[in-house]
């Protein structure tokens, strides 16, 4: 027995349902490094609050879809599902209260190729999750990730010393690096 389907994979444009995406030159646009601000910049139906309560909540800042609850849009990453924090915000306000939101600035806005907002609530398909909609972060391969660089000087006329978070255990330009006094390039 054979098992299949006809359907073919559909154009962004073609679907009855609204979806936006986001190239990595328009979320390098948007000049700034937390993710939840620049979906908050580049989407219609994104919120990005400040917590005025200092709990937990204050370093793990959520992001709403649509008015509604930070538990109520399904956060993927490369497709898949990315989980919720252990924090449960206690102590907010409004449709936060209770919620145990994705933190998405644990992923680096540097190392995203683009990102989907589909702007409708999708629970049929994907569950509970996605009432207020469904956010899908494409990351780009990990040879074309760059997550920055760091330089520096110290007090004595030495050579500049590098350091590179993409790849910090590879020398610098087929140099070899020096363990005791950091890389050298």
């Amino acid at each position: 027995m054979t098992v299949g389907s006809r359907a073919r994979d559909a154009v962004t444009s073609e679907l009855a349902v609204p979806v936006d995406v986001y190239s990595a030159e328009q979320i390098e646009r948007t000049g700034t490094a937390e993710v939840g601000q620049i979906l908050q910049q580049i989407s219609p139906s994104a919120n990005f609050p400040r917590q005025t309560v200092a709990d937990g909540m204050d370093a793990l800042r959520s992001f709403t879809l649509r008015g509604l609850s930070p538990d109520h849009t399904l956060v993927l990453i490369n497709g898949k599902r990315r989980h919720k924090s252990a924090l449960v915000n206690r102590l907010g306000s409004g449709v936060q209260k209770g919620s145990s939101p994705v933190d998405l600035n644990t992923i680096p806005a540097s190392a995203i190729n683009q990102m989907e907002v589909l702007r409708d609530g999708a629970a049929a398909k994907y569950g509970s999750d996605a009432i207020a909609g469904v956010v899908n972060v494409q990351l780009k391969p990990r040879s074309q990730r760059h997550l920055g660089n760091v330089a520096g000087r110290e007090r004595t006329p030495q050579p500049l010393h590098r350091a590179s978070a993409a790849r910090p255990d590879e020398p610098c330009r087929g140099q070899s690096a020096r363990p005791s006094r950091g890389r050298r390039c």
